[in-house]
C-alpha cells in the first residue's frame, strides 16, 4: 500500500494582539479631536475620527465610542 500523506498541523488560533502604548495614545488623541469637532458642530469630521478609532484594537476604544459615533452619524444624516 502507498504511504498516506501526512497532513500538516492546523494553526493554533492566536488571541487578539494587545494594544501598544502608541495605539492607546492615538485613540485618546483621536477621541479628543472628535469631541472638539462635535463641539464645533462638525459632525462629519467627528464621524471620520471615530471611525479611525474603530480601526485600532478594541481594547483602546473609549467606552462611549459606539454611542457617540451613532449620534454623530445621525447628525450628518448618515445611517449604518
Amino acid at each position: 500500500t502507498p504511504p498516506t500523506p501526512k497532513s500538516s498541523p492546523k494553526p493554533v488560533p492566536q488571541p487578539p494582539a494587545e494594544a501598544t502604548a502608541a495605539q492607546t495614545r492615538q485613540s485618546i488623541d483621536l477621541y479628543r479631536e472628535a469631541l472638539q469637532a462635535e463641539s464645533d458642530n462638525d459632525y462629519a469630521t467627528a464621524v471620520r475620527l471615530y471611525e479611525q478609532i474603530r480601526r485600532l484594537p478594541q481594547s483602546t476604544w473609549p467606552e462611549s465610542l459606539e454611542r457617540r459615533l451613532a449620534a454623530a452619524k445621525l447628525r450628518t444624516g448618515e445611517r449604518d
